[in-house]
C-alpha cells in the first residue's frame, strides 16, 4: 500500500489561518462599536442647560458640552422678568471663548455690538416680559480641548447673571 498523504493543514499554516480570522472578528466587532456609538448620537454634540437669577432676572443657557470639529455649538439664551425686561437684553462673551468657533451668528440680529477689551456684547431690542437669543456657533477646525466661558446676561432693568459655561471640543 502506498503511502499516504496527509489531509490535516500543518500546525503552522492552521495557526496563520486562526489569527487572521480573528484578527478579522475583531475588526468587525470594533467597526460594529462605532457604527453604533455614531447611530446613538455619543459621537455627536450633547447640550446641557444652566439657569442662574438674579435681582429679578431669570436665566437659562443652553450650549454645547461637547462638540466636534465643525459642528454645532450654538448658545441660547433664555431670559424672563416679571413685569418686563425693559426694552434691551445685553448678552456678553469672552472674545478669547469666541476664538475657539467660527460663524458667530447672534439671531435675532442685534441692535448694537460692542468690543470691549476680551468682552464681546451683543444688545437686543426685546418686549415683554421673555426673551430668546441664538448664538450660532460652530467649533473651529483643530480647536480641540476644554473651552470655558463666564456668559453675562443683563436687563435693562438692572438685572444681571453671570453663567459658567464649559465646552469640550473633540477631535
Amino acid at each position: 500500500m502506498p503511502p499516504s498523504t496527509p489531509t490535516a493543514p500543518d500546525g503552522a499554516a492552521h495557526t496563520v489561518r486562526t489569527r487572521t480570522v480573528l484578527v478579522r472578528r475583531a475588526a468587525v466587532v470594533l467597526l460594529a462599536v462605532f457604527v453604533a456609538a455614531g447611530a446613538t448620537g455619543t459621537l455627536g454634540v450633547r447640550r446641557h442647560e444652566v439657569r442662574a437669577a438674579g435681582a429679578g432676572l431669570e436665566v437659562a443657557v443652553t450650549h454645547a458640552s461637547v462638540t466636534r470639529g465643525s459642528m454645532d455649538a450654538s448658545i441660547e439664551v433664555s431670559a424672563r422678568r416679571r413685569g418686563g425686561l425693559g426694552g434691551r437684553l445685553t448678552v456678553a462673551l469672552p472674545a478669547g471663548y469666541l476664538g475657539s468657533f467660527t460663524g458667530v451668528d447672534p439671531v435675532p440680529a442685534p441692535a448694537a455690538e460692542q468690543v470691549d477689551g476680551d468682552l464681546v456684547r451683543w444688545h437686543f431690542a426685546v418686549t415683554g416680559e421673555q426673551a430668546r437669543v441664538r448664538i450660532g456657533l460652530r467649533a473651529a477646525p483643530g480647536a480641540a480641548g476644554r473651552q470655558r466661558a463666564t456668559v453675562t446676561v443683563a436687563d435693562a432693568a438692572g438685572g444681571q447673571v453671570e453663567l459658567e459655561l464649559a465646552t469640550w471640543v473633540l477631535p
